[in-house]
């Protein structure tokens, strides 16, 4: 129970606001910030008019990690069908689902990690521009733990290697 009540609310995270005497841990180091609250990626979408915008005229959306890409889709499936896939090293059942082919031509929507932020690069060489567009930042007791950054990725010009 006392685990749930940290990774909720963060009572031994350091400068926490529910912090349990001044907290032990700082975010940076705590394991437990890897398991993202989707409920807010998915308010950062919703509050976002750019990214809203963004989310419903891309033709499909990816991230550089399959478990990135499971996260997404749990917070934005409820505001859009439009489909999720992963353009990684290690992309496992969604080199199933997608062909990376079936996108070229079009824009899509990349979202990654802020540790992930210098695979960005890895993937302009496959799409004509990629711009940022906004961050989506999720918090645990008042401090920031992790940070989405999105970019819009115009016309994929060649696969991604499968």
């Amino acid at each position: 129970m006392f685990v749930l009540l940290h990774i909720t609310t963060g009572t031994l995270q350091k400068s926490g606001h529910y912090a349990l005497l001044g907290g032990f841990v700082s975010p940076k180091d705590d394991p437990s910030t890897e398991l993202i609250d989707i409920q807010q990626l998915r308010q950062g979408f919703a509050q976002s008019p750019v990214l809203s915008e963004a989310l419903e005229t891309s033709s499909f959306v990816f991230t550089n990690g399959f478990y990135i890409s499971g996260i997404v889709a749990m917070a934005i499936t409820p505001l859009t069908s439009t489909p999720i896939t992963c353009l990684g090293e290690d992309m496992r059942g969604f080199m199933v689902w997608f062909q990376p082919e079936q996108w070229l031509g079009k824009d899509g929507l990349y979202l990654t990690l802020e540790r992930f932020q210098e695979l960005t690069d890895s993937y302009r060489a496959y799409f004509q521009d990629m711009q940022e567009i906004g961050t989506v930042p999720i918090r645990r007791a008042g401090a920031v733990t992790e940070v989405f950054h999105v970019y819009w990725a115009t016309k994929m010009v060649k696969p991604y290697p499968s």
